[in-house]
Parts: structure tokens; C-alpha cells; sequence
């Protein structure tokens, strides 16, 4: 949707061709793009009352972008409410309620425990309930999916900026939106809108490919290298992000990355610190992470990651495999097929429930409950050679005596002592 027209001087090349770079006195320190043809054949917005188009414009700020960004505007709808938080209701695993003024999905079965409560555990918040965020043709909020389905109204609706406040101003001009380089989105060589809204005025040093589509972004985006094939995401609304309709892959991601959903095949990334309270329903894979791994809750496949330390608190479903962690593995909670990873100094205090072969090379190992079929082997800086089994549902911990032997304490679930084995001299 385009706004007010505004005046451009161009200049004649010869009697039949103008320069492709227009002059405006109300922006005259924009460098202006523009194609005086109607452009049907060229720009899938054009239409038969259009005086040209301004194709590309290059702000004051340096923001390169592939439209007329000053007039430009993407609408946007405001989310559906679920039922009211209702404190006698049984609420399953992904049910979605509203108290105040946010959404939030149950992470738990619970009746009675009120989302505004300090019980992180129980209900998630997932988006405040005046917001207004991109919709499909389903009346879907883009980025939700199954059990974390939002919806939206269709008659609710305001027309928004490429950088908005939020309440339709434009914030190109902001002096912290800055450096953005968004490339000509194509379809079918027609240059297209991508349709993406950066709510906020804090957007600077990001560079955008072609295929990012029908994306609502606010509180803080910048120094991001997208490749490409990033679309229909909803992100940084309230304190959760909606990240999903795979693929969010390939990014390269700045520290301080929380409390977001991610549906499916969010891959192949490189992570800052502090990746936390985070929600990743499938496929979390070949991610290099820095530091503070910790609160995150995968659903499936969680494989192939290097996390340089600190992986803690963690909720992980199934098949944990093939991860290398530096230092520090504690407080997690993995399901079943918990094979082949590497452990640093560190590994105590978690729970496997069976079916897991990996190793750990460190000093503290140990207040770890086992399920069955656990395996572990190589305690490297023990020296050690074979392998260790613990089997049965124990707390086991794995001690170095002053004279270098190891042991294994079993203990039952009432906590008395049941026996000690030498595992390795």
C-alpha cells in the first residue's frame, strides 16, 4: 500500500532516455531510483495509475531498500484472543488462554496456577493481545503452527511502514535505523514487496537476501546476515518470539537470543551467548553455540551442536545425539536415544531415561539419574579404557579415590545406600 506522491526532478539523458536516479526536494539527501514506465511488466505492485515506480531507495541512514520505503506501508491484524485464563479449568500441554494483557500456551498439565504467577514452568508467555502481527490466508498469525497456533481477525487491521513505531510512523529517519541492506526480493524476475515490518526504532547493520517474506520483527534486530528463505516469521513480540515455518536456517545469530518458539528446522546457525528459555518443537541441529545453552525445552532431534559451556536446565524429549559440550552438562532432563555426545569436565545432576552411549572426560561426574540401557565410556583424563554400565532406575555417582581408583555409589529412589562398585583401578 503506497502513500502520499511525492514531487521528483529527473533529468533527460537524451530525447528518449532519463537518468535512472531522481532528485527529491523534500528528501534530498535520499539517492532515489527510479523507472518512469507503469511497470505492470516489472514490479508485481505497479499499477495502470501509477506514474513510474521508485525502485530502490538509499536513505540518509543508509538504508538500502529494494521500494519507495518512505511510502510504502505492509497491514498488519490484531491477534485473536483465546478463551480467559479460568482459575477451576484443567488445562492440557498447548492450551492457549489469556490473563491480562498477554497470550500464554501451558507447557503442563495444571488447574489453578495463574499464568501471571512466578511459575515459568507451567505457562509461557507468548504474545501481548493488542498486537498486530501478519496473517495468512487460514487467519493464521505467520510463524504459528500447530500447538502453537495465534490467530487473527481479519477486521481488525492498521497499515504499517517497512520501520514502524508501531503507531504508522516512520521511523527511516530514526538515528538508530541505520545500514540496512535489504536485496530486490524476485519472483519470476518480477521484483516484489516482501511484505516485513521492523516495529521499533532500534534496526541497524542488518543485510537481507532475497525469500525474506511476511515477517513482523519489533523490540531490537541488528547486525544480521540473512541468506535467504526467511519468511512468515513473528518476532520479539512481548517477551516471546514465533520463529517457525520451516526453514529459519542458516542465520548467524548476535548474543542475547530467548524465549522464542521455534516450530521446525531451526538449523545450521551460529549462536552468540546466552541462547535461553527457548522453545524448539523439531529439529535443532548443527548449531554452534558460544556460551549459556540453559531453560530451553527441544521437542525432538536435538543433534550435531557444539556449545562452548554452560548447557544446563534443559528439557530435551528425544534423541539427543552427536553434540560436543565443553563444560558444564547439568540440571537436564533428556527422553530416550541419548548417544554418541562428548562432555566436558562437568556432567551432574541430570536425569536420562534410557537408551544412551556417550562419553564424558572431566572431574565431576556424578548425582545422575540413569534409567536403563545407560552407557558410559572414555573418562579421559581418568585414563580409562572400556566401558562403564549403569543399569536400572538409580542415582549414580561416579567418584576418583586419592589412590586413582574409580567407583560407582548406587543409590534407590528412597535414597539408601545399595551397594559400591570398583569400576576401573
Amino acid at each position: 500500500m503506497s502513500g502520499d506522491v511525492e514531487p521528483l526532478i529527473v533529468t533527460a539523458l537524451n530525447n528518449n532516455k532519463l537518468d535512472p536516479i531522481a532528485f527529491s526536494p523534500s528528501n534530498r539527501y535520499d539517492v532515489i531510483y527510479y523507472d518512469p514506465l507503469k511497470g505492470q511488466s516489472r514490479y508485481t505492485w505497479a499499477t495502470n495509475d501509477d506514474k513510474g515506480q521508485i525502485y530502490r531507495r538509499i536513505t540518509k541512514n543508509n538504508n538500502d531498500i529494494p521500494y519507495d520505503v518512505r511510502a510504502i506501508r505492509f497491514r498488519r491484524y490484531r491477534v485473536t484472543l483465546p478463551n480467559a485464563w479460568q482459575g477451576s479449568t484443567n488445562y492440557a500441554v498447548g492450551n492457549m488462554v489469556y490473563r491480562s494483557s498477554y497470550i500464554y500456551r501451558a507447557m503442563r498439565a495444571n488447574i489453578s496456577e495463574d499464568p501471571t504467577g512466578d511459575i515459568t514452568n507451567t505457562w509461557r508467555k507468548i504474545i501481548k493481545t493488542s498486537s498486530f502481527v501478519g496473517c495468512t490466508s487460514s487467519l493464521q498469525v505467520f510463524g504459528s503452527e500447530g500447538q502453537f497456533s495465534v490467530s487473527c481477525s481479519l477486521e481488525s487491521f492498521y497499515d504499517f511502514y517497512t520501520f514502524d513505531d508501531g503507531s504508522g510512523v516512520n521511523q527511516v529517519d530514526s538515528s538508530n535505523v541505520y545500514n540496512n541492506v535489504i536485496i530486490d526480493n524476485l519472483i519470476n524476475n518480477f521484483r516484489a514487496l516482501n511484505n516485513s515490518i521492523f516495529f521499533g526504532s532500534t534496526v541497524y547493520d542488518n543485510i537481507i537476501n532475497n525469500g525474506f517474506e511476511n515477517n513482523t520483527i519489533t523490540n531490537h534486530f541488528f547486525r544480521n546476515t540473512i541468506a535467504g528463505n526467511f519468511y512468515e516469521n513473528t518476532i520479539g513480540f512481548g517477551n516471546t518470539n514465533i520463529a517457525s515455518n520451516s526453514p529459519f536456517a542458516h542465520n548467524t545469530i548476535g548474543t542475547n537470543f530467548h524465549n522464542n518458539i521455534t516450530a521446525g528446522s531451526f538449523n545450521t546457525n551460529v549462536i552468540g551467548h546466552n541462547f535461553y528459555g527457548n522453545i524448539i518443537d523439531y529439529i535443532f541441529e548443527v548449531n554452534n553455540i558460544d556460551n549459556n545453552f540453559y531453560n530451553n525445552t527441544v521437542s525432538d532431534y536435538f543433534y550435531g551442536n557444539s556449545i562452548g559451556s554452560h548447557c544446563a536446565n534443559n528439557l530435551i524429549n528425544s534423541h539427543f545425539e552427536y553434540n560436543i559440550v565443553n563444560i558444564e552438562f547439568t540440571n537436564n532432563i533428556i527422553g530416550r536415544f541419548f548417544y554418541y555426545n562428548t562432555f566436558g569436565q562437568c556432567f551432574k545432576y541430570n536425569k536420562l531415561d534410557g537408551y544412551a552411549t556417550s562419553a564424558a572426560s572431566g572431574s565431576k561426574f556424578n548425582y545422575n539419574d540413569f534409567g536403563n540401557g545407560i552407557q558410559f565410556s572414555s573418562f579421559k583424563d581418568w585414563g580409562m579404557a572400556g566401558e562403564t554400565q549403569f543399569k536400572g532406575n538409580y542415582t549414580v555417582n561416579v567418584l576418583k579415590a586419592e589412590s586413582g581408583r574409580v567407583y560407582a555409589q548406587y543409590y534407590t529412589n528412597s535414597n539408601t545406600f545399595s551397594t559400591s562398585t570398583i569400576i576401573l583401578s
